[in-house]
């Protein structure tokens, strides 16, 4: 049987308003960019639509909003940007040297509030060459191998 909600409505009491969307609709490839915290939430609510869409290769940033420096990075594993970016969600460095440093000196509550991830470049094909040119292009571009706007040492 069916239950019926009007039957039942005066019955019912709101206790709690969650601070933050239970989940997040994937916004499509071209305008991903959450912040650290949504990341997290995104990662521990499970949301198999983003899954699916993240598990592609791709160029990704990340930014410190606080400094404005900038990560380049990419992913190229079996689950794409998914994979990795399950990684910064409960590391904060997801295994990066310059990253690690700064998780370490400012701590992982500074990254949780100043870090968002955009996708750059979803990368469809099975090309390892064109994955890093891609990459090696948006760190020239955003300059993050310069110490004064990014965090890439190489």
């Amino acid at each position: 049987t069916r239950v019926k909600m009007e039957n039942h409505l005066d019955g019912m009491v709101v206790k709690e308003i969650l601070p933050e969307p239970y989940f997040y609709e994937f916004p499509g490839y071209d305008n991903l960019d959450i912040s650290f915290k949504q990341l997290q939430l995104i990662r521990e609510r499970g949301n198999s639509e983003w899954k699916d869409k993240l598990s592609v290769k791709g160029i990704y940033l990340i930014t410190n909003t606080r400094n404005n420096k900038k990560y380049v990075g990419k992913a190229d594993g079996a689950y794409g940007i998914w994979q990795l970016w399950k990684q910064y969600a409960r590391n904060g460095h997801g295994g990066n040297v310059n990253l690690i440093d700064l998780v370490e000196t400012k701590g992982f509550d500074y990254v949780q509030k100043y870090y968002k991830f955009t996708l750059l470049e979803p990368i469809f094909k099975e090309d390892e060459e064109r994955i890093n040119e891609r990459e090696d292009y948006w760190k020239r571009v955003l300059l993050s191998r310069n110490e004064k706007y990014g965090y890439n040492g190489n």
